[in-house]
């Protein structure tokens, strides 16, 4: 194996990398604050950590980065159509 294709797959590899390591630390902090008496504080932050999970999740895993709008526009909707769903159907649990 030349060096230039041992520069090439290892420029390949960084990005999934590292998105992998932010998952992991992001894991690693969501699970140390479950340990944490915050109060509310705990949810809000408990939250944030997994919104920032999804989000590297659908930009790097789903390669939103790199596609087109009309692909990001889809899954801007069905992010939305899945909290629309969440929201009824908790406020039907809430009614009963």
């Amino acid at each position: 194996m030349t060096p230039e294709e041992r520069h090439r797959i290892i420029a390949i590899a960084r990005a999934p990398s590292l998105v992998l390591l932010g998952l992991v630390l992001l894991f690693g902090a969501n699970l140390g604050l479950s340990f944490a008496a915050l109060g509310r504080f705990n949810l809000v932050a408990n939250l944030l950590i997994a919104a920032a999970m999804v989000a590297l999740i659908a930009l790097f895993f789903m390669e939103l980065i790199r596609s087109s709008a009309i692909h990001r526009l889809a899954a801007v909707v069905g992010i939305f159509w899945l909290m629309f769903f969440f929201v009824l159907g908790f406020a039907d649990y809430l009614t009963r």
